[in-house]
């Protein structure tokens, strides 16, 4: 199987509500722990973004990748702030996190083909 983002962005869109199904308490706790997480704080909304970012790739995650790219995109965050900061991660992470880093920059380039951004969450 390749990486395809916007597939993996529609498997998210798709199970999400199955999740929230079976355990609508802990999947509301989740997503309301993570809309705060990142939400402005004492450390602004485009730096946790790319946090986070950073974060997936360290963390060689194929959904968590798409995900913050298209979240940081809609901040405004470019293509190269995103490639710069999954350096950092594989900068930590080695080589592995660096295969992670071109699944970013295949994210990053089939999200921003197109008028759109595909729908999110």
């Amino acid at each position: 199987m390749g990486f395809d983002p916007r597939e993996f962005l529609q498997r998210l869109r798709e199970t999400n509500p199955r999740i929230h199904q079976a355990a609508p308490e802990a999947f509301e706790a989740y997503i309301d722990f993570a809309d705060k997480a990142l939400a402005p704080g004492r450390v602004d909304a485009r730096t946790k973004e790319l946090a986070a970012l950073a974060v997936s790739v360290f963390a060689k995650c194929p959904y968590c990748i798409p995900f913050h790219v298209q979240r940081a995109l809609k901040l405004g965050i470019t293509p190269e702030e995103m490639i710069e900061m999954g350096l950092v991660a594989a900068a930590l992470g080695g080589g592995s996190s660096m295969t992670y880093v071109s699944q970013m920059v295949q994210a990053i380039e089939e999200l921003t083909t197109g008028d759109t951004l595909p729908d999110a969450l």
